[in-house]
């Protein structure tokens, strides 16, 4: 008598990285480890999240040069392990500027810690050797007329989601 003999067939394993993550954890597929061919549904990223940094994507090279996979999009388990990085984009930063505002001499100070992510906290600087004939300055403000929100030295500014430009007054 002859019997079959049956050898189960490799699996294979989906693995998340957070690639620089400064917090939450990389998800973990439930449904890992994969025979060759079967679909894998991409992961989200869970609570995963880098400070300053947007998620993208995965991507299968940890500095984000590999093939890109979206979360919810399928994935045809190759024969080997598959190794799946997050891929981070910086968010915008934001700059602060000072102007002179009609300055006769003199520059202007310059924030060497600028640009600044949004919520970032700017200290307002002082006035640096500005100066305008028979004029004393009295501090910045955000419209050259004067009209806007006014800061002296030592003031903070919390930066939104744009440039700050601060005119001599």
């Amino acid at each position: 008598d002859l019997y079959a003999v049956w050898v189960e067939n490799n699996k294979y394993v989906l693995e998340y990285y957070g690639n620089g993550n400064t917090g939450g954890s990389a998800p973990v597929d439930p449904n890992s480890p994969y025979y060759e061919g079967e679909t894998a549904i991409i992961l989200g990223k869970g609570d995963l999240l880098k400070e300053n940094h947007s998620f993208l994507n995965w991507n299968t090279a940890e500095d984000g040069s590999g093939a890109d996979y979206i979360t919810g999009n399928s994935l045809i388990m190759p024969g080997e392990n598959v190794k799946l990085y997050a891929k981070w984009l910086e968010d915008p930063k934001y700059n602060v500027t000072y102007l002179g505002n009609g300055n006769d001499s003199g520059t202007v100070p310059v924030d060497v810690n600028s640009p600044y992510y949004s919520g970032g906290k700017a200290l307002i600087l002082g006035k640096n050797d500005l100066a305008k004939l028979n004029y004393s300055f009295i501090g910045w403000n955000t419209q050259s007329d004067g009209k806007g929100t006014p800061y002296s030295e030592g003031d903070t500014i919390t930066i939104k989601d744009n440039d700050v430009i601060l005119y001599a007054q």
